[in-house]
């Protein structure tokens, strides 16, 4: 067999491919060795994992399963095997630390049940099961044994099984002291596949992962167990949140701290496809010693996660309380909450500057020793960036700016009328803010008739709340065209270059100019708000068609002779509608493509990804670009960006961008090329007319052959499909029917997977005529090269 162990994008077949829904703690600081939980599907047999960026290595210690299910035997060999670990804690803790005449009554009880089992032989195959909180269960120390009791006891009512998150790793990291600060993205790889990633933040602060009970700490519920310490910050704290769970910590700090409160949750999982409104909603308290609530949040701006600015009123101790909005949890609420007296920018002025240019802006926000940084000192690409913002012996959070190759013009005071309107250029961008309630800004232009003139604002995009409506109109005041949020959706599959922002408040239209004369371009903030914070990016320009590609999924695995179906998915702007050519960005390249050619007006296309010759082991990026020349005969190009398209709240999709397109490809001992249609295939396509048939010749060896028996279209034109399978001299042959009343006429790529039977080595089957037969199973011979096909009248 050849290529993936399918179902990765074949939409035919059950999917195979590990997928990962969380990693617990999610975070972990820079010179330590953490372990952490990786919750997912099909994560058995995984057996390395792959972290983005320098100084961190994985090893996997341990693969399990979250039972919803614990036998009543199973509890009793977990409740022994606990108190057993309890005493010898308690030896270890001296004379003060004795066990509880509870205790020993409730291990004599679990003992004489489990005597009673083993007398009726009903103890002989059960074993503790292998649930990943028991990992390592004898070196716990007493406050983790009450947490792990407290979660395997959590109400079994209360709780939401998923199977997606059933499966369980338990992964080693090791984070080096030099490891670069921030969020990298991890993969779980197994012989099926490699999973989609999930975010995985390193941070220099000393980091706590919460322990069960911590509901109530002013509640003592058992004895001789360590009490919880006040933290010292600046400090990282780790949790999960159940259904109704409540996660208290205590910290000191001293009176007239800046300390920034800062919360990681959908940051860290953008999207939950079985929760609404889509993610986990986050809110933070901080209590007093008196129980007076003295901060709160529940977002920032309009990111879900929450954010504090907290001034310390006087030095004691405060108790932190994270939960969700609405009482919601799964282990898949994951969140990370940093306290410090740290740097922090809110925002910055302009959001933007010159490709190939420095730019300072001014920045703003708290505990900030400067208020200018130097931005994009090293791009030479236009697009939406995120940069560290640091400097000389201090470093921030990330800035979100876009860089152009347009007139840069900033806004000038008093322009909020057209009697007094700034006078611009067409083909720049304005830097500009509104500052006040109420606040408008004007700008005018010389424009021509017939002019195809398009606006848009960048704001929201960059991290301004300013929620835009844009106007075009003439001298006289009358209104061209206007937008407030613009929003591209092919049905319920959002197209945007973010990927995470569900209210698309950035504005866009175009219109064509009736005469010769002055227009003016009018820009508010729908709620009617203002400040130095609301801050944009306007662009007025000659309408200029473009494009933005996605390549779904991010994670591919490849073998020799083998090839992956992926998605590529169009953002057209400005009213492109032209051809687009998928080649290879790096030339020569261990990989090869197929289909890679999207027709005009399309919005997306299926395509395979092969290697040449015998290929490589491990995993390498795989950069793509996209061509296509514009009805004035000039070129565009861009760069693809991997995504993957993820569900938000059972309905809604997103393509949720991700760092590189990662292959893992792997050598095999021996190599079976993959069927192979004609060369003429490849470069013509299949051309066939509605109601009628096509052959599709494909040539393999024998032993491929005998053993293929079934074809399903992966990808292909509506109504298109396989009528037979018949074997040929040199392979197969299919028929490919366009009978049916239902097919599309139109051109698109057709991917086949081919099916077959196989005998397993180890496995027997019933006995037949005396003899043991081979069991038989039906697996994939992974698919052929994408080519194109046309149906035509």
């Amino acid at each position: 067999m050849t290529g993936q162990v399918y179902g990765q994008n074949s939409r035919n077949a059950v999917s195979l491919v590990p997928k990962v829904g969380y990693i617990y703690p999610a975070g972990g600081e820079r010179g330590t060795v953490v372990r952490v939980m990786i919750g997912g599907q099909m994560l058995r047999g995984a057996k390395d994992v792959h972290i983005t960026g320098d100084g961190v290595t994985a090893k996997v210690l341990k693969i399990g399963r979250i039972s919803q299910n614990i036998r009543g035997d199973q509890r009793l060999l977990i409740a022994d095997k606990m108190i057993t670990v309890q005493k010898q804690r308690m030896e270890e803790m001296g004379a003060d630390a004795k066990p509880s005449k509870g205790m020993e009554k409730r291990e004599a009880q679990i003992k004489r049940k489990l005597q009673q089992l083993e007398d009726k032989g009903e103890l002989k195959n059960v074993k503790i099961p292998d649930h990943p909180l028991l990992f390592d269960i004898e070196d716990k120390s007493l406050r983790e044994l009450k947490h792990i009791k407290e979660m395997l006891q959590f109400p079994r009512a209360k709780k939401q099984p998923n199977a997606q998150i059933a499966n369980t790793l338990i992964v080693e990291l090791k984070i080096e002291d030099d490891a670069p600060l921030g969020i990298r993205e991890l993969r779980v790889a197994t012989k099926s596949g490699l999973s989609n990633p999930i975010k995985y933040d390193i941070s220099s602060f000393n980091e706590v992962t919460e322990l069960e009970p911590n509901d109530d700490l002013a509640v003592v519920n058992e004895a001789n167990l360590e009490e919880l310490p006040a933290y010292e910050l600046p400090i990282v704290l780790n949790g999960q949140i159940m259904p109704g769970d409540v996660d208290r910590f205590v910290f000191t700090a001293k009176q007239g701290q800046k300390l920034v409160v800062e919360t990681q949750a959908r940051k860290l999982i953008p999207y939950l496809a079985d929760a609404v409104p889509g993610w986990f909603q986050a809110t933070i308290s901080i209590y007093d010693e008196d129980g007076n609530e003295v901060a709160f949040a529940d977002e920032w701006r309009f990111n879900p996660d929450p954010l504090l600015h907290f001034t310390v009123p006087k030095s004691g101790e405060y108790e932190i309380e994270i939960r969700d909005a609405i009482y919601r949890g799964r282990e898949d609420f994951v969140y990370r909450v940093k306290i410090g007296e740290y740097p922090y920018i809110t925002h910055m002025y302009p959001l933007g500057g010159a490709i190939g240019s420095k730019t300072i802006v001014n920045v703003d926000g708290w505990n900030l020793k400067h208020q200018h940084v130097a931005i994009n000192k090293h791009l030479y690409k236009d697009g939406i960036h995120r940069e560290n913002a640091k400097g000389k012996n201090w470093e921030a959070n990330d800035l979100t700016f876009v860089v152009d190759d347009v007139t840069e013009i900033r806004e000038t005071a008093n322009n909020n009328s057209i009697a007094n309107s700034q006078r611009i250029v067409i083909d720049s961008s304005i830097n500009g803010r509104i500052e006040n309630v109420g606040d408008s800004d004007v700008f005018s232009f010389i424009g021509k008739k017939a002019d195809k003139i398009s606006v848009e604002v960048i704001a929201r995009r960059l991290g301004s709340p300013i929620d835009s409506v844009v106007k075009i109109m003439t001298a006289e005041g009358e209104v061209l065209g206007w937008n407030d949020d613009y929003v591209t959706k092919v049905g319920h599959l959002h197209k945007d270059e973010i990927g995470v922002i569900t209210h698309h408040a950035d504005s866009y239209c175009s219109v064509e100019l009736p005469e010769d004369g002055e227009y003016f371009v009018k820009i508010i903030d729908a709620q009617n708000k203002g400040g130095k914070e609301f801050g944009y990016r306007l662009y007025v320009r000659q309408t200029k068609p473009d494009f933005r590609l996605r390549a779904t999924p991010s994670s591919i695995m490849l073998r020799p002779g083998g090839v992956v179906p992926i998605e590529i998915h169009v953002l057209r702007k400005d009213g492109f509608e032209g051809d687009i050519n998928i080649a290879l960005a790096d030339k020569p390249s261990d990989f090869v493509i197929h289909g890679g050619f999207i027709p005009a007006g399309q919005e997306k296309v299926w395509m395979t990804v092969g290697l040449q010759g015998k290929g490589f082991s491990g995993y390498k990026n795989l950069k793509l670009i996209g061509t296509s020349i514009d009805v004035n005969e000039r070129k565009i190009k861009h760069e693809i960006v991997a995504a993957d398209e993820v569900m938000q709240a059972f309905l809604w999709r997103h393509l949720v961008p991700a760092e590189n397109l990662l292959v893992m490809a792997q050598k095999v001992k021996l190599q079976r090329n993959l069927p192979k249609h004609s060369q003429s295939i490849l470069s013509d396509g299949l051309v066939i007319n509605k109601g009628e048939v096509a052959k599709l010749k494909l040539k393999m060896n024998k032993w491929q052959k005998d053993r293929i028996s079934d074809a399903k279209i992966i990808h292909g034109i509506e109504g298109v499909e396989i009528a037979a399978i018949n074997k040929t001299d040199t392979g197969l042959e299919l028929t490919i029917d366009a009978s049916d009343d239902t097919v599309v006429l139109g051109r698109d790529n057709m991917i086949i997977e081919l099916i077959g039977t196989v005998e397993s080595r180890k496995r027997k089957s019933s006995q037949q005529d005396g003899k043991a037969k081979p069991k038989t199973y039906q697996v994939s011979f992974g698919a052929i090269p994408a080519f194109a096909i046309e149906v035509t009248e």
